[in-house]
């Protein structure tokens, strides 16, 4: 597996997070608008806002759903990898990164080591 592979959980997660903050946006928005008065005629539309929005929201809803089930396939994925790396401090490190997806410094704090040495023991393991 490669470190691209390896980091296509942390983008998931990330759209993730996009398309529940989309979705609580829509969720929020007031139904009921205020009265514009400007003095100028206007035709009555024939536009349903609340069903709209209901189908962006059930929109918002499946891509949400679609992407979790992606996220379990490429978890499960990169956990069966991880599990074969031969090294438990190995191992420690790719899970911290690319699981929990931890900063450096984060991982240096778990694992006792310095930055740069846990930064080093991950990219030589994709040399």
């Amino acid at each position: 597996m490669t470190e691209k592979e390896l980091n296509q959980l942390h983008w998931i997660n990330k759209e993730i997070g996009v398309l529940k903050k989309q979705k609580e946006e829509l969720e929020s928005q007031s139904y009921c608008k205020g009265q514009e008065i400007t003095g100028m005629p206007f035709g009555s539309g024939t536009t349903d806002k609340v069903g709209n929005r209901a189908i962006a929201i059930q929109e918002i809803n499946e891509l949400y759903e679609i992407k979790l089930k992606e996220l379990y396939v490429v978890r499960g994925r990169i956990e069966r990898y991880i599990n074969t790396v031969e090294g438990a401090e190995l191992r420690l490190i790719l899970r911290l990164r690319c699981i929990n997806n931890l900063s450096w410094e984060q991982i240096a704090i778990e694992t006792g080591y310095e930055r740069t040495t846990v930064s080093k023991k991950y990219r030589n393991h994709f040399k």
